[in-house]
């Protein structure tokens, strides 16, 4: 059972609200009740304090002096006072100023030494224990006379702490009820406003259960200033997976279209194998094979790259790389490949690094994808790669002298298989792939003509630190 309740607070914001305001007002609760008590203590000590303090006093008053002695006859009226708490003991004493008894108990302990005021009261009071029980004293002390035949008298007056107690816990009965009735309507008011706190959050919960797997509509819920952030970013967060949806329907779309062409190939180019008599002609239809095998094989790197960089576009981390550095690692990598192209590569970069702040992986896969580009579109020649750094903008361009892209179709050269300038396959996602991580680094990915009148690409990126 205590298991299920540590997983109900681990798992429950209300759950664990619950908690707090019951700690809360238990703790207050308690505070309330002790701080009644002791209030009731201090009122009941304050009255009965100072019924003591008429009793001492009627002493004081009935005492005269005589042949320069002070003379006292106890009075009937201090015993009435004192007997006003009926099932109380009392004990008094009255002591000349050199500490003679004069009438009472001799034993009585004398609180702490009184103030010596003429005509007026010096009291002190303790609590002592006497003859087996709590006994309160109070000590008051007056100069009988003027001048140096002026007598001085103290009178300590005690009683037993039945009736006080008995005060005391009448007074804390009446305060105790209403405390408790005040805690329960705070601890049942503050529950009650918690619950109309997160109810527009639950009818957001009940609105988004009820719909339907495939309905990205925004929410329209009014509610308070304080779930309008909610909703705000709920509908983003709707509006982005629409937008991905939107896009993973329309790659696939385009995929399995552009898939089926190459595949109806390669099923023709078999069924035309098997027809073929001669070795030379069947050598022939083999090496289509492996052409069209190089292609479709090409296409899936591109659908994997694009798909990639669409998830890498929102998710990876950014950190300062050198672009320089990455280029001429592309290039070496791809050097093999030109010669099958007739293609020279001619890296032409500073020695001082280009700094960017990218993801490796996607700027790779984008620069091999531009030089692939170029290598297929461009034709035998030389493939130069360039790259500079000014105004805090690093910009790497890659010229061949192929016939390029007519700048009514720049627009469109950056959609998925929105453009096919030969029949190769493969030609309708590498500038795509570029474009899509220029923009997920901040950049933009361009056409135009170097200074030799080149066809360049040339992706864009904002600098890095080093």
């Amino acid at each position: 059972m205590f298991d299920a309740i540590l997983s109900r607070l681990a798992h429950s914001i209300d759950a664990r609200f619950r908690l707090v305001v019951v700690a809360v007002f238990a703790l207050g609760t308690l505070v309330s009740l002790v701080s009644a008590w002791y209030d009731a203590g201090s009122a009941a000590d304050e009255s009965y304090d100072r019924l003591l303090q008429s009793a001492a006093v009627q002493f004081l008053d009935s005492a005269v002096v005589l042949d320069d002695e002070p003379q006292l006859v106890p009075p009937v009226s201090a015993f009435d006072t004192l007997g006003i708490a009926a099932d109380d003991r009392f004990y008094y004493a009255v002591r000349k100023g050199n500490g003679t008894l004069m009438t009472g108990y001799d034993d009585l302990p004398v609180a702490s030494p009184p103030v010596m005021v003429r005509r007026a009261l010096g009291e002190s009071a303790l609590t002592r224990p006497y003859r087996g029980q709590n006994v309160r004293f109070l000590t008051v002390a007056r100069a009988l006379g003027n001048g140096e035949h002026a007598a001085r008298l103290t009178v300590t007056v005690g009683q037993t702490l039945l009736a006080r107690e008995a005060m005391r816990r009448h007074l804390f009965l009446r305060a105790a009820p209403g405390a408790l009735v005040l805690s329960l309507l705070g601890f049942m008011a503050t529950l009650r406003a918690a619950r109309l706190a997160v109810r527009p959050l639950a009818r957001l919960s009940a609105m988004i259960e009820a719909r339907e797997p495939g309905d990205l509509k925004r929410i329209d819920m009014a509610g308070p200033r304080e779930t309008e952030g909610l909703v705000k970013a709920i509908n983003g967060l709707v509006s982005r997976v629409e937008a991905r949806l939107g896009t993973m329907q329309f790659f696939a779309r385009l995929t399995a279209h552009q898939l089926r062409t190459p595949l109806t190939a390669l099923g023709a180019q078999l069924d035309l194998l098997g027809n073929e008599v001669t070795e030379s002609r069947q050598l022939g239809r083999i090496a289509r094979l492996k052409d069209r095998l190089t292609e479709l094989n090409r296409l899936i790197h591109q659908l994997l790259g694009h798909a990639m960089i669409a998830y890498r576009g929102e998710t990876a981390l950014l950190a300062p790389l050198d672009l320089g550095e990455l280029v001429r690692q592309a290039a070496i990598d791809l050097i093999e490949e030109a010669g099958a192209f007739h293609c020279e590569l001619a890296v032409d970069l500073p020695e001082a690094p280009l700094m960017v702040k990218g993801d490796a992986v996607m700027l790779r896969e984008a620069v091999m994808n531009l030089i692939h580009n170029a290598m297929t579109h461009g034709g035998p020649g030389v493939i130069r790669i360039t790259g500079t750094q000014a105004e805090g903008r690093v910009v790497l361009g890659i010229a061949d002298r192929g016939p390029g892209i007519s700048p009514a179709q720049w627009p469109r050269a950056v959609q998925p298989f929105a453009l096919k300038r030969q029949a190769q396959l493969g030609a309708g996602l590498g500038l795509s792939i570029a474009h899509e991580t220029a923009r997920a680094h901040g950049g933009v990915l361009s056409f135009g003509r170097d200074g030799d009148g080149a066809f360049q690409v040339r992706l864009d990126l904002p600098g890095g630190e080093a």
